[in-house]
């Protein structure tokens, strides 16, 4: 089932914050508190338990960076999505194998708030998003993803991949558009064109009977 989200927005900015809280609780996300820096983050955490934070690397108290180490310790369940107002692909890089779930930048974030919000549901049902590093060197899956592509390439619907997953329809429907999205791809036939391009020759076989 999809999960229903239960935010924390952590930013040195007030206005930032103000327009982010405003924006995304249009989109069935509940806002849970507002911290200006890591110190108040981390103490909101653990009265409001949320499931994603939005954090910012650069703040006072406690910086971004080290308030993402003690919620990985302390709170490894929390989703951590990273904004920042730059495009270091190195920075994303590292933040994507210490366990974000997503890095974005704030000018991205401001220019497209309904992607943004789509993102955020499935950030919550364990996806992923790193734009930046997908545009450099192609589309980066999570563990799940690379579990469902070779069932979408076997031509299954979503259904039966839920079915074999234990997921909802809905949860691999969302999966399937976001795989279609992160490969640009318009339909199958073209989702299955890509992946073999993209490494995954193996996928399009068929199960033997």
């Amino acid at each position: 089932m999809t999960k229903k989200i239960n935010l924390i927005i952590a930013d040195d900015s007030q206005i930032w914050r103000n327009v982010l809280a405003r924006e995304l609780s249009s989109f069935d996300i509940k806002i849970a508190g507002e911290a200006p820096d890591g110190v108040v983050l981390l103490r909101l955490i653990k009265e409001k338990k949320p499931n994603i934070v939005i954090l910012d690397l650069e703040m006072p108290e406690m910086d971004g960076n080290m308030a993402f180490n003690l919620i990985r310790d302390k709170f490894p369940a929390v989703k951590i999505v990273i904004l920042s107002q730059y495009e270091d692909l190195s920075l994303m890089e590292n933040y994507r194998k210490r366990g974000a779930s997503a890095f974005f930048s704030k000018s991205y974030v401001a220019g497209n708030l309904n992607e943004f919000a789509g993102n955020l549901h499935a950030i919550c049902d364990d996806e992923q998003f790193f734009p930046a590093l997908a545009e450099l060197s192609g589309p980066v899956y999570t563990e799940r993803e690379e579990k469902i592509i070779p069932l979408i390439c076997q031509g299954k619907t979503s259904k039966e991949i839920g079915d074999l997953m234990q997921l909802s329809e809905k949860t691999v429907e969302r999966i399937r558009q976001t795989l279609f999205a992160k490969t640009e791809s318009k339909n199958v036939v073209e989702f299955v064109r890509k992946s073999i391009k993209n490494g995954f020759e193996y996928l399009g076989s068929s199960e033997e009977e």
